[in-house]
C-alpha cells in the first residue's frame, strides 16, 4: 500500500530563530533530508522553503550554500522574501520610573513577504489537492487562518513540525493529524557541508 503524500512548508526564519540561532555552530541545513527523516510514514512530494537572504558577513558562503542546496534537493523549492531595515527610536527601560526617558536608536530588520507567500501557497496547494497532508514547519500563529481554511474548507489534513518544545495552543485547536517537535539534534543530522 502506498504511503500518504505530504507537502511541507518551512518558515525559514522562524526555524532559524527557534533552533539555529541558539547555537554558536554554523549550520547549513539540507531541508529535504530533514523533513524526509521526520516524516518516515509519508512520501514527501514537495518541500517549500520560505526565507530571505540574510545580511551575513560572508555572502559568498551563503551563495555557495543556496547553489549546493538546489543541486542536492530535487523536491525543494525556495521562495525568497526580502529583508527591510529601518531605524526606530525606543525609550530605554529603567528600573526607576522617576528617571527621565532616555532614548536609543535601534536598527530593526524585518522579513517581508515570506509569511504571506507561505500561507497563499498552502491554501492554493490544498485547493488543488496536491497532497494528503499539508505540513507546517513553524510555531508562528499568524498561519492559523490559512491552516483553518485548509482544514475546514478543503477538509484536508494538516500536520506540524514545531521548532522547539512548545506547541502553540491555538494550533492544537485545529486537531492536526500529527505534531512532531524539532530539536537541534534533528538539524545536526541533516546538514550540508560546504
Amino acid at each position: 500500500m502506498p504511503k500518504p503524500t505530504a507537502i511541507v512548508y518551512i518558515d525559514g526564519l522562524n526555524l532559524q530563530r527557534r533552533l539555529l540561532d541558539r547555537t554558536e555552530l554554523e549550520t547549513w541545513v539540507d531541508f529535504q533530508t530533514l523533513v524526509e527523516k521526520l516524516l518516515l510514514d509519508y512520501e514527501v512530494k514537495l518541500v517549500r522553503l520560505f526565507t530571505s537572504r540574510t545580511n551575513v558577513a560572508r555572502p559568498a558562503i551563503q551563495d555557495r550554500y543556496w547553489a549546493k542546496l538546489g543541486r542536492n534537493s530535487r523536491k525543494l523549492f525556495v521562495e525568497f522574501g526580502r529583508l527591510k531595515t529601518t531605524v526606530r527610536i525606543y525609550p530605554v527601560h529603567s528600573q526607576n520610573p522617576m528617571d527621565g526617558a532616555e532614548l536609543v536608536k535601534v536598527k530593526k530588520i524585518e522579513e517581508k513577504g515570506s509569511d504571506v507567500s507561505l500561507g497563499a501557497h498552502m491554501v492554493l496547494d490544498a485547493s488543488k489537492r496536491l497532497g494528503d497532508v499539508f505540513v507546517l514547519v513553524s510555531c508562528d500563529t499568524d498561519f492559523y487562518p490559512a491552516l483553518d481554511l485548509i482544514k475546514n474548507e478543503f477538509q484536508a489534513k494538516i500536520g506540524f513540525l514545531i521548532p522547539g518544545a512548545r506547541m502553540p495552543k491555538l494550533f492544537a485547536t485545529l486537531e492536526p493529524e500529527f505534531v512532531r517537535h524539532l530539536d537541534y539534534g534533528d538539524i545536526i543530522g541533516s546538514q550540508i557541508w560546504l
